[in-house]
């Protein structure tokens, strides 16, 4: 899991924020809804999401969109997620961080940031470590949805993440992160494909097909 201090208080940061590991006594009907959301998303060994990703500042009255996409193993420690020019890749041993615009990469354990959570968790990351509770029902983009409020049990950099979940398809549309300094973060899934069928190197970085890259060991 990630230990990259990259991009703490951007797209990343939701993909770098400590967790708790204890159990909570949390809400029984947001609770049934997670279930099925993690049952959904467990019956798959890969999944592929495109993704737009806003951050909202209040204070300062700025508002950014970027796209992205990533292909991760649910409940897995496997990941390749692209954002902001950047991109992030884990073969469940070792993760990598590549910066197009320099042309480096930063490889370090992926077991040394462990207590983190990580890409692949996703869409499972209400599992462990947070209070739950049921908030009310929503519309995204012509989709009914639950709203549950996710509040982290330990110290971290946001105070809570408001997850949308499709009611036809317990499928999650939408996460918002809330800091602790009042801004947002929305990631919200435009596209999704269950059981892509990636190369068996596609989790690993390849220096190759990077000529000249300078790679940045902080194992």
């Amino acid at each position: 899991m990630l230990t990259i201090a990259i991009l703490a208080a951007g797209p990343l940061m939701l993909f770098t924020a400590h967790a708790a590991w204890s159990q909570p006594a949390n809400d029984p009907e947001a609770k049934e809804i997670l279930d099925a959301v993690s049952a959904k998303y467990r019956a798959h060994d890969y999944i592929k999401a495109v993704f737009s990703y806003t951050f909202n500042s209040p204070s300062e009255n700025v508002t950014q969109t970027e796209e992205g996409s990533l292909y991760v193993q649910p409940g897995g420690n496997k990941y390749r997620v692209k954002v902001a020019g950047q991109e992030m890749i884990s073969n469940g041993t070792t993760s990598w961080v590549y910066l197009p615009e320099v042309n480096e990469v930063q490889v370090s354990d992926a077991a040394a940031g462990s207590g983190e959570l990580n890409p692949a968790q996703l869409f499972t990351l209400h599992e462990k470590g947070f209070k739950y509770v049921l908030k009310g029902e929503s519309n995204i983009d012509g989709k009914q949805v639950h709203l549950i409020d996710l509040v982290p049990l330990e110290s971290s950099p946001y105070s809570k993440i408001e997850l949308a979940v499709e009611k036809s398809a317990s499928l999650i549309r939408q996460l918002k992160v809330f800091d602790k300094n009042g801004n947002h973060y929305i990631y919200k899934i435009k596209t999704i494909n269950f059981n892509p069928d990636p190369d068996s190197d596609f989790f690993t970085f390849s220096k190759a097909d990077h000529p000249g890259v300078e790679v940045v060991d902080l194992r």
